[in-house]
């Protein structure tokens, strides 16, 4: 009796989801690598700094984090992307220290970039122009190490 009363109170709490409040999260076949939309100063400040400044050093709270704004790991490497911004992210063991890295392509300086990088955390390493996008933008790496 107990199983059947659990069984229609589930049914009844799934009927009564609103669709439109489900977020869908991409499946890794649709998320092999990044989009091509650039960041500005805010987005790359505000995505790094949720993903790997809030969490550090936890690399388990960095991926619930990323799959909860919507990344998936890509199968072979383990990088994050979004497949909409040109960003991606890794979180992992380095030399058995935590670190988390985004790169993704921006078209604002390198001097604003690093100096707003740099109020969010002093251990960030910030690489500017370790590469370049297919339309011409340069590709940045802020990196957070633990020591």
């Amino acid at each position: 009796m107990r199983t059947a009363i659990l069984l229609i109170a589930t049914l009844a709490l799934l009927g009564a989801c609103d669709e439109s409040t489900v977020k869908t999260v991409p499946s890794n076949s649709d998320v092999q690598g990044p989009g091509n939309m650039h960041l500005g100063l805010a987005a790359s400040v505000d995505a790094y700094k949720s993903v790997c400044v809030e969490t550090f050093p936890s690399a388990a709270k960095a991926r619930a984090v990323l799959r909860g704004k919507g990344f998936a790991p890509h199968p072979a490497t383990g990088t994050f992307y979004d497949g909409k911004r040109d960003l991606s992210f890794s979180v992992a063991l380095r030399e058995g220290k935590s670190s988390c890295s985004m790169v993704f392509a921006s078209k604002v300086s390198p001097a604003k970039l690093r100096v707003h990088f740099a109020t969010l955390d002093a251990r960030i390493r910030f690489s500017p122009g370790i590469g370049s996008t297919g339309n011409g933008a340069p590709l940045y790496r802020a990196l957070l190490w633990a020591k």
